[in-house]
Formats: structure tokens, sequence, C-alpha cells
């Protein structure tokens, strides 16, 4: 019969991160490199476009007569770079959701092995790649609303952030911190999912038997 777990599951990560600190500092490095690097692919496309709108909205409101062409010119523009941000923001945020979706069953199968007392590398982590995505419906759904609520969280600070980035002369301060801002965010999705893990296992414990299988994989070796 499965138990109810213990209110120390936020602080028991920390215990499961001595038990393989190797593991875990290399698969955090992977993890926050993909995501800054995609976040600073990101920022480099849009930055020049939201000064650019900036400019150009600025300007629309210096013209007082809304019928002439050069204000019809400055609304197309407008409009053109709106739907350029718009496709950059699309693209961005499904590599977002596809990165993140397949980094966090990596993260969740390190954290369930290290759980069960499997003193595995990232070499061993990443050779059952395959077997990991193919893992049962509970990890794809633990998964898919952790990724959800981290690019919900990510999209609502970015969307703040991004209409202050061009803005006056405090360019680099911004990019300080969004940069700030996104490792903030990977740090607590990173704790998070070692938290459910554990959250997991403790709510289906009988006694000193699991009941279910590895949380992010249907083969145990």
């Amino acid at each position: 019969m499965a138990r109810s777990p213990s209110s120390s599951f936020l602080r028991q990560p920390l215990h499961l991160l001595s038990k393989n600190p190797k593991l875990f500092y290399s698969v955090y490095l992977i993890y926050i490199l993909c995501h800054v690097l995609l976040y600073v692919g990101f920022l480099l496309c849009i930055t020049p476009l939201v000064s650019k709108l900036i400019e150009l909205t600025k300007a629309k409101h210096a013209i007082i007569d809304v019928s002439s062409p050069e204000f019809t010119k400055l609304v197309d523009t407008i409009q053109a770079v709106l739907n350029e941000l718009l496709i950059i923001q699309t693209i961005y945020y499904v590599l977002l959701f596809v990165i993140s979706w397949f980094l966090s069953i990596i993260n969740y199968y390190a954290n369930s092995a290290t759980y069960l007392g499997e003193m595995l590398t990232l070499k061993d982590v990443l050779n059952k790649v395959k077997g990991i995505i193919k893992g049962p419906l509970i990890t794809n759904l633990f998964v898919i609303l952790s990724t959800l609520v981290y690019i919900i969280s990510f999209a609502v600070g970015n969307a703040i952030l991004t209409m202050k980035l061009a803005s006056h002369d405090s360019v680099a301060a911004n990019w300080a911190l969004a940069f700030v801002y996104q490792i903030l965010l990977q740090v607590l999705n990173w704790y998070s999912t070692i938290a459910i893990t554990v959250l997991y296992y403790e709510c289906n414990r009988n006694g000193d038997e699991l009941e279910y299988t590895k949380l992010a994989t249907t083969g145990v070796a």
C-alpha cells in the first residue's frame, strides 16, 4: 500500500545530489548550456527587431495626420516587424519545449537511477536515451507538465524582459538581468524535477519495497 510522503521531500534532493555529484553536475551542465545557448540565439534575433519596433512606434506617435501615406507605411512596417517577432518567438518556444522535454527525461532518469542506488555516469545515461524516451506514460506526464510550467513561467518573465531589453541605454543591464532570470529559473526547474522524483517514490513505497518500476524507464537495467 502506498504511503504518504514525508514533508521533507523538498530537502531530500540535496541528499540525492550528494550520492552521485559527478553525474548531476554533468547533467545540469548540459541542461543549462543547451538552454542558455538557445536563449542567446533568441536574444540575438529579437534585439534588433525590438529596437526597430520601439523606434517605429515612437515615429508613429509623432505623426499627427493618421490618414497620411507616411502613417500608413509606418503601420504596415510595424505589422511586418511584429509578424517577424511572432515567427521567431514561435520557433523559439517550439525548440524550447522539445529541448526541455528531452533534457527533462534524461534528468528524471538520472534522478530515478540515483534514488534506487545505481551509480551511473553521464555516458551510461546517454547510452540509454532511446529506452528513456520510450519510458512509461507516467514519465511523459511528469515531463510534459513540468516542461509546460517552466515554459509558461519563462514566457511571462521573458515578455517583460524582451520589451525592456533594447529600451533606453540599459541594454547591457537588461542582458545581465535576462541571464540571471534564465539561470535562476533553470535551477528551480532542475531542482523541482529531483523533488518530483523523490515524491513519486515516497508515494509509491510499501515498507521497504517499491511497488512501481523506475520512474523514467521501462527497463531497470
